[in-house]
């Protein structure tokens, strides 16, 4: 992770994907690149993460939503 802005809790992320059991053997050695934001505004605090990558010759993209603890 890196900080894209602090002023607005925006982060770069890369992660890769290793051991995964099947069927998402094809996500093995892949890496995902994408963007998280910090919501501070409401508490608990809420994190959205948006990534792509690609596996198997095609491009996935994805999003999720966590609570901050």
């Amino acid at each position: 992770m890196s900080i894209i802005n602090a002023s607005f809790n925006a982060y770069a992320a890369t992660y890769g994907y290793s051991a995964c059991r099947a069927p998402y053997t094809a996500l093995n050695g892949t890496q995902a690149t994408g963007l998280i934001a910090v919501d501070d505004t409401l508490l608990p605090n809420r994190i959205a993460l948006g990534a792509q990558y690609r596996a198997g010759g095609i491009t996935y993209a994805l999003y999720g939503e966590a609570v901050k603890r």
